[in-house]
């Protein structure tokens, strides 16, 4: 188990995403592409990131510290097109937008940074130089410039949106957010609640900061009997909250609610319909990503569609995390050869096997393997499936059957059938496929082996050892050989590299390199 760990990346945790959206992030469920979803997402304990959806290696890891997120200024400075001047006598280092002019500066030596008006910002720690890297606040640097920074609790990755656009932020006009979600949009630009989204009998309830604040309307709070009242710029209207009542009280008389209003995590509970339909504004619900909308004035349906696709963008960002961790942590995207072999009795991911066409395999990758089957027969195409995964004992009778048809020449065979513990077949993560049972270097022309070379990575799959790559992978061209990497996602991402498994890795997410198979061909 050693052999191997040492050349898995890190768990994820505190994000990037998105860190996240994603990271998110970029329409990951359907195609990994840059275009995609734009964002940059971290992840706590990890030197792992995504830009634009593409995966990538820090030279450091965000640090949390005071519930503060502090990542290296280079990258983040970047990604938001700053500039940054650094001044070696003093540390300090100065971030400027070249579009307004505007600049904060952050120095070692004090806890605050400055800006051009002069203000200090308090910080929680002073900036700090980690593995080389300057490393700073993320949410004071972001929020200075007004990007969205969205931290997703379950994931625990933080998701970095570059500013809206004034066109932007006119087509993003109103206020999202997310049932059992802690993260919301305000007029295209995402930001982080303290508390989540509530509902009691089809009535949602939120903090009434952010609504008021969204509608402009001003609160007045009376703490002797713990009400608030809210009343709208220009207007007579009011509408009174409180704690101890099922009724507000409005200029024009009572409104019976579903329960009182509440505090949740130091947040004052209201019910959002109620708000937005006394003032007048209008509010919709989507029920596929149990979301509402707020609109200060009724707009158009694709205008709402608009702004609801900023929520599934992250949600697909959310899910990429997660699908990302669950491979990370059960080995789905372990690297398996001869620097990296596995230890006896080895199943990957769940560590137990299920049959598909007679054939054994690790229980998610069977199903993914079962799926892409059912592609084939939509594609009106017939597979036939041979080999799935291997006992230690069968691996070791193959490897020496190689040996002696190659004349006792272990290295190459080896390059046909892989050592005893580096096969992925003893990990249950490898399948061999054909169109007519044999597996021959033809499957690669045939319509069944194209089509899986352009579809399999939507289930999960990658083709493990590509024709120009057997310097690298030290194994033939095998197109008929799959391997499961844990979610469409990460197989999208190794396939659009052009890279095999072991450059993808050594690029962009192993500690440190996983070696060549040089000289062995």
């Amino acid at each position: 188990m050693a052999l191997f760990k040492k050349y898995l990346f890190n768990t994820l945790g505190f994000c990037l995403i998105a860190i996240i959206g994603f990271t998110f992030i970029f329409g990951y469920n359907q195609n990994v592409q840059a275009a995609s979803n734009p964002g940059i997402v971290f992840g706590i304990n990890t030197n792992t990131y995504w830009e634009d959806g593409i995966m990538k290696t820090a030279l450091t890891k965000p640090s949390l510290n005071n519930d503060t997120t502090y990542i290296p200024l280079r990258l983040v400075s970047e990604y938001l097109g700053k500039t940054v001047k650094w001044n070696q006598d003093d540390f300090s280092a100065t971030i400027s937008d070249p579009t307004t002019g505007k600049w904060i500066i952050f120095d070692q030596k004090y806890n605050y940074a400055t800006t051009e008006t002069g203000e200090n910002i308090q910080l929680k720690r002073n900036p700090f130089i980690q593995d080389e890297c300057y490393m700073v606040p993320l949410r004071i640097m972001s929020e200075y410039f007004g990007c969205s920074v969205y931290w997703h609790q379950d994931t625990e990755g933080i998701i970095i949106n570059k500013a809206p656009t004034e066109q932007e932020k006119i087509s993003y006009q109103g206020l999202v957010m997310r049932f059992q979600d802690r993260g919301y949009f305000q007029d295209g630009l995402g930001k982080e609640a303290l508390t989540k989204l509530e509902i009691f009998n089809g009535t949602s309830y939120l903090p009434l900061r952010i609504v008021s604040e969204y509608l402009g309307a001003k609160v007045t709070w009376n703490e002797a009997d713990d009400t608030a009242t809210l009343t709208m710029p220009e207007s007579t209207k009011t509408i009174t909250f409180n704690k101890a009542s099922i009724y507000a009280t409005t200029d024009s008389g009572n409104i019976q609610l579903e329960r009182a209003p509440f505090v949740q995590d130091d947040c004052y509970m209201v019910p959002a319909r109620i708000i937005t339909e006394f003032f007048g504004c209008t509010i919709t619900w989507n029920q596929d990503m149990m979301s509402f909308l707020i609109t200060k004035t009724d707009t158009p349906q694709e205008a709402k569609n608009l702004v609801f696709s900023q929520m599934q963008n992250r949600l697909a960002i959310i899910n990429t995390l997660t699908s990302f961790r669950q491979s990370e942590a059960t080995g789905y995207q372990m690297v398996i050869n001869r620097t990296n072999p596995i230890p006896a009795n080895f199943i990957a991911g769940t560590g137990k096997l299920i049959s598909v066409r007679g054939q054994q395999m690790e229980t998610n990758a069977g199903i993914a393997l079962q799926q892409m089957i059912n592609g084939l027969s939509a594609a009106n195409m017939s597979i036939q499936v041979r080999s799935g995964y291997r006992t230690d004992a069968t691996q070791i009778y193959l490897y020496n059957r190689q040996v002696g048809r190659q004349g006792n020449n272990r290295l190459k065979a080896a390059t046909i059938s892989a050592l005893p513990f580096t096969s992925e077949h003893q990990a249950g993560l490898a399948i061999d496929l054909s169109s007519n049972g044999s597996l021959t270097e033809a499957f690669g022309s045939t319509q069944q082996g194209k089509w899986l070379a352009a579809h399999c990575a939507d289930y999960g799959f990658i083709v493990r050892y590509p024709q120009s790559k057997t310097q690298i992978t030290g194994v033939t061209w095998e197109p008929w050989h799959f391997r499961y990497v844990g979610s469409p996602e990460v197989a999208k991402s190794i396939t659009a590299s052009g890279l095999c498994m072991e450059e993808y890795y050594n690029k962009y997410l192993a500690p440190q390199d996983i070696n060549p198979y040089l000289p062995y061909l």
